[in-house]
């Protein structure tokens, strides 16, 4: 199945192979705590 394909099948909730997001950590974050810690999350 393509992104598209899985994209419209999210959006009609017709159980996609995996589900689009985007993850983002923010600068504050960062600075508040341990790098690897963050870094295990993004991956």
């Amino acid at each position: 199945m393509n992104r598209r394909n899985n994209l419209l099948r999210t959006v009609r909730f017709e159980t996609p192979d995996t589900i689009p997001m985007a993850f983002h950590i923010n600068p504050a974050c960062w600075q508040h705590y341990p790098h690897d810690a963050l870094q295990e999350l993004l991956a």
